[in-house]
Parts: C-alpha cells; structure tokens; sequence
C-alpha cells in the first residue's frame, strides 16, 4: 500500500511538473510579446516585477506551506498570475467494516485528483471567461459499506480507473450577476451542495439519498458524468437562482470503468433547479456564514414502475414522473467555547422523490461540526451526524409480497475527527453504524471503523 502511493504520489508530480514547465515557457514567451507590443505603442516600460513573481529561493519550510511540492521555485506563483492554477491532490480511505454477524472485511480505496483552472480574463484579456477540467482516478479494495448498506460509508468507493470527470467552459456576464455554463459537468459541484458536510465520509452527506439514487445510473454526479448547459442568476445581495440540463444516464450503466460521454435514444433529460441564499463571514468573502436554499429535478424520460409484476418474464410497466424535491439550511452557530477562530456549524437536508419509482424516496441528513475544539488546534474538526435513508411504500409492499421484508429506513450515524497537521496534510479517525443495512428486516446492525487521509499536492 505503501509503495503504491509514493508511485502515485510521485507519479502525479512528475505530470504536474512537466506541465508547469510547459506552459510556463508558453506564458513567458506570451508576456514577452505583449511587453514589446506595448513598447512600440510608446507605452511607458513596465514596473519591475513583484517578488512574487519571481523564484523565492526562500519559500515556506515544509510544515507551513500551503501544498507539499510549495511554489515550484516560484514557476507555480507565476502560473497563477497569469491565470493558470493546478492542482492535485490525494485522498485515501483505510476501514474495517462489519456487519449482520459477518466477518470483519478490510478496505482501501483512494482518490486522485487533478485538475486545471483557466482564468481567460488573466491569461488572454477575455473578461469573464474560465475553463475548469478535472480528473479523477481511483484505486483500491472496495467494498466499505458493512452488510451491502444502501448509503456507503466511503464517499471514494467508486469503480476503479481514471475519469475525466468534468471539463467545461463559463462565461460571467455583469460582475457575475449572470453565468453560463457547458461542457462535461458535476451537478453536485453546485446543486445540493452543505459546506460543514464536506467533512464526512459518508456518500450520503455528499447528495442526499434519494437525489443520489435516481434515475438509470445516478444523476450527473462524479465519476460519471454528462454533458450539461447550467444557467446561474444572482439578482442581487446574496440570493441566486440556477438551473441545469443534462444527459439523462451518465456514463454507461453496462460499463462503470473509465469514461463513458455518449448520448443514447431514449436517455432522457435530466433537469434540475435551486434557489438560495448564501451568506458570507464578514472579511472572509471565501467563508460561508450561512446558507438556506430550495430545490427540485425531473427525468423526461419513462421508468420502471416499482411494485410491478414479481414474474421476472412479465415486462415491468414504465411510466413518466421521476421527480423530487429538496430542502436544506446551513449556518454557523456560534462559538460555545469562546475560542478565537473556532466555532460550531450544524446543517439539516431533506429530500423527497416520487415513490413510484424510487426505492429509497426519501431522505433525511443531519450534523454539527465543531472546528478548533482543542486549544491551540483552531484548523481541526470534530463532526457527528445523521443520515437517513426511507423506503418508499410500493417498494415496501413489493418486497413483502415476495417475502423479503423492509423496514421504514437504513439510517446511519458517524462520528469523526480530523487533525489537520498542515495545511496541506490531515489524518481523520472515523466511526460509523450502520441501523438497518439496505432496511433489510431482522439484519443486524454494521459498523465501519477506519481512517481518512489527504494529501494536497
């Protein structure tokens, strides 16, 4: 295990190297252009540059920089003022999970990820416009979730491979009062989304259940996903509305590995709509205060009734009406211990799809992160939450009609810590039960115990 991150590790830092010496060599030759362009205008000669543009033969010691491989003697600092930002980044997930009084099974999935910002605005004078590409590999031993739980207890425990996940362009119009947006794309990178959340293991806390669970093959949500048109309005203050279109299957059922854009006759759409409010921390434009925010999403196209026929040689009914609806509110709820830069932030999620179709229609999610818990550790978290997955009634009444009872819902607690060494590394214990694995009647209860750990590049 140990061998086989260092070659990621170093694997992914020779691509993010090779590619930072590339472009940089691009950038220089584009900024010596504009330079003499500019002096042939007659333009005054430029300002001598910053030293942050330049290489810092004195950059941060290991422990206080803010990505382990630092600035790249200064090339990485340049990148970014001219509007070019990589990131990579590595994420792995070492648990013992057991359940319904079977064996204990041991898991190890990771999660690579690598991506690339474009700033056209810097790069090239085109107000307003951006590219995002990013790529998603994953390993391991799957699977984590004790007893087959409905709601996985490792958010990485995906098919292997690599994935181009999302790769898309956006267009800012009126001081970002209106966004356009096309290309491959995550729908949970902006719909459905708990900033305290992020925090968990658990899929669940991720896309609720019953938004996660929907449709031919999930909605357009990583590692597959589909090409979208999302349309973003902020009229003012901190409200925004937005909406999206996309494919209706992501990826390819048939095929789970590696990447899969095609668009089949009867996909369907996928469209979906939120409105919210968002509220940021005074002086701190990148820290969410509070948010509050309503939601829905509809399949255009025909489903498998559930509770049809139980004869496997009778062709289910299929009808149109895949829908749902969800809520959710987040916030800061102040600072009990009265630690400077610490605080309590809590959160609560519910969905509602339609039951005609969905075996699992409705969800239910909840927690509270405290961060800075301990004295003179303000950048760890300690998180405790709740996530509830309900059966739908057909589903109920069909598995008892084939003798295979459920009860109302599978309904899962975790209870985590994670220390944040640097900046750019943490180490997260983590402890899950699983009540009702897959709301199976009579099954025991499942545990996971184990350990997250990231690595920022």
């Amino acid at each position: 295990m140990t061998s086989r991150l260092a070659r990621l590790l170093r694997a992914a830092q020779a691509v993010m190297a090779a590619a930072s010496l590339a472009l940089g060599h691009l950038f220089s030759g584009v900024a010596v252009a504009q330079s003499v362009a500019v002096s042939e205008e007659g333009a005054e000669a430029p300002e001598a540059r910053s030293p942050a543009d330049c290489p810092d033969p004195n950059e941060a010691a290991l422990w206080e920089r803010p990505t382990l491989t630092g600035s790249w003697l200064g090339l990485r600092t340049r990148l970014d003022a001219s509007g070019v930002a990589l990131g990579a980044a590595y994420t792995a997930d070492a648990i013992g999970a057991s359940g319904a009084g079977g064996p204990l099974r041991g898991a190890y999935v990771d999660d690579t990820d690598l991506t690339l910002t474009v700033d056209l605005d810097k790069l090239a004078g085109w107000s307003g416009a951006g590219l995002f590409i990013y790529g998603l590999g994953n390993e391991g031993i799957p699977r984590t979730s004790p007893a087959g739980a409905t709601q996985t207890v490792s958010s990485l425990d995906v098919p292997e491979g690599w994935n181009l996940v999302e790769a898309w362009f956006q267009q800012r119009f009126w001081d970002d009062g209106l966004s356009l947006l096309v290309g491959l794309y995550n729908v949970n990178g902006e719909f459905s989304t708990i900033e305290p959340a992020r925090l968990f293991l658990n899929a669940a806390h991720g896309m609720g259940t019953e938004f996660s669970g929907s449709g031919e093959n999930g909605p357009s949500n990583g590692p597959d996903t589909s090409l979208a048109a999302r349309v973003k309005v902020k009229p003012g203050g901190d409200t925004y509305v937005q909406a999206v279109v996309a494919d209706g299957v992501p990826g390819d059922p048939n095929h789970p590995h590696g990447t899969h854009v095609r668009w089949d006759e009867g996909d369907g759409l996928l469209v979906a709509g939120e409105a919210g409010v968002v509220t940021q921390e005074a002086n701190h434009d990148d820290e969410q205060q509070s948010k509050l925010a309503l939601g829905g999403w509809y399949y255009t196209a025909s489903f498998d009734v559930q509770g049809g026929a139980l004869d496997p040689a009778v062709r289910p009914e299929r009808a149109r009406g895949n829908f749902g609806v969800y809520g959710l509110v987040s916030g800061k709820l102040g600072n009990p211990l009265g630690v400077d830069d610490a605080g309590l932030a809590g959160w609560v999620r519910l969905g509602l799809a339609n039951p005609r179709f969905n075996s699992f229609a409705d969800y239910l999610g909840a927690g509270l992160v405290y961060t800075g818990l301990l004295p003179e550790r303000h950048d760890d978290q300690l998180g405790l939450s709740a996530a509830n997955a309900f059966t739908g009634g057909p589903f109920r009444a069909a598995q008892r009609a084939a003798g295979e009872p459920l009860t109302a819902a599978e309904s899962v607690v975790e209870l985590t810590y994670r220390v944040q060494l640097a900046t750019w590394l943490f180490v997260q214990p983590d402890f899950q039960c699983v009540i009702h694995p897959s709301a199976v009647a009579g099954l025991d209860a499942g545990w996971a115990l184990g350990s997250r750990f990231g690595i920022t590049l």
